[in-house]
């Protein structure tokens, strides 16, 4: 292998480190408008805005699918880190390893998520109990 493709290489993993770098930027983001927005149906809900709370609720589950999309989109973005960053190590002091990536473990700040998430939406909880405490003091 030539320098010149250990560069290609090295340029190709600075540009998957940015792009996870701001798809967690951007799950941190959201996580603070998820916030901001539970905030907001609670103190609707407390008025008794029920429209402006099924509102903020709606917003909020729109949002935690961004997020999920952001999520994936960070873990697979990072196993494609790991991967060339295993290419590199490879080539550069000669061993050979496995070729799945699995050499290098994710730090912390990139936790890789392959349990099976179910898909409840945020939006029923919420609704269940708005409508438990509506009608509760009828």
């Amino acid at each position: 292998m030539t320098t010149q493709d250990l560069i290609n290489m090295a340029e190709e993993l600075k540009r998957l480190l940015r792009i996870c770098n701001y798809v967690s930027d951007q799950i941190l983001h959201i996580d603070d408008y998820l916030l901001h927005l539970d905030q907001r149906s609670v103190q609707a809900a407390l008025n008794g805005q029920e429209h402006f709370t099924r509102q903020f609720l709606v917003r909020r589950s729109v949002a935690d699918g961004i997020k999920r999309r952001y999520e994936e989109q960070r873990d697979k973005v990072w196993r494609q880190v790991q991967k060339l960053s295993n290419q590199i190590t490879r080539t550069t002091s000669g061993e050979f390893s496995d070729e799945d990536g699995t050499d290098i473990s994710a730090p912390a700040e990139f936790p890789l998520n392959f349990t099976v998430r179910s898909n409840v939406d945020k939006l029923a909880s919420p609704e269940t109990s708005l409508f438990s405490i509506r009608y509760r003091f009828c």
